[in-house]
């Protein structure tokens, strides 16, 4: 708790799994209760499934934090990564969402498509 004095944002990951979301909710309180802010708190659900059995405004309602960033549980594609010894791919599904987690955590824009087709008009070529 001390170190929480130094640090500016601190990044909670949690499951789906109800023992997991109590304790998450008990960390929430106890950060909130020692002066913590709340918009300090960056709630990353892991190993969410596609199909939620709540929805999350309903989470962040018991939580009471909103939910920064959600990862979707993609276990076939880690297992077979990890039994293959490579890195996760970044063109994977699972891949992009990690690194558009790493873009929001470093506050940057997420990639924008590459503009198509040429200008019809450009006034320095």
């Amino acid at each position: 708790m001390a170190a929480l004095e130094e640090i500016d944002e601190a990044c909670l990951v949690t499951t789906l799994e109800v023992p997991a979301l109590h304790q998450s909710k008990q960390i929430i309180q106890t950060l909130i209760d020692s002066g913590y802010g709340k918009h300090r708190i960056k709630l990353i659900l892991n190993r969410a499934p596609k199909r939620l059995d709540i929805t999350p405004g309903e989470l962040e309602k018991m939580l009471g934090t909103p939910i920064f960033c959600t990862v979707s549980n993609d276990y076939p594609e880690l297992y077979e990564t990890y039994a293959e010894g490579r890195m996760l791919s970044r063109t994977s599904e699972l891949g992009k969402q990690i690194a558009r987690l790493a873009q929001k955590l470093a506050n940057l824009e997420e990639d924008k498509p590459a503009p198509t087709g040429k200008k019809r008009f450009a006034l320095f070529g």
